[in-house]
């Protein structure tokens, strides 16, 4: 089974592709006993909707498709402000 959210002392063995090295780490070390400050680890799959919400932006494809600083910056800056794309948010805002 896939969850979304793995707290640092689950029971649960994700895998690295699951969690990444680091969290997969503290995971362990905490099940192993040692001092680990509490926390939790967002999986590949809690971040999937985001990805492919952002792979189907044209900031996106912009992007890929000529990968300079300047474009980085662009989906960044507005009136020479850094601001948040609206467009490269979580789909449906910040709390879904």
């Amino acid at each position: 089974m896939t969850q979304n959210i793995y707290p640092f002392s689950t029971q649960h063995h994700p895998k690295l592709a699951e969690v990444g090295g680091k969290p997969q780490s503290l995971i362990r070390s905490t099940q192993a006993g040692l001092q680990v400050p509490g926390g939790l680890a967002l999986s590949v799959a809690f971040f999937k909707p985001w990805t492919e919400h952002v792979k189907s932006t044209d900031e996106w494809k912009a992007l890929l498709a000529n990968p300079v600083k300047a474009n980085c910056a662009q989906a960044r800056v507005k009136d020479g402000r850094p601001s948040a794309t609206p467009s490269l948010m979580w789909p449906g805002g910040i709390s879904s």
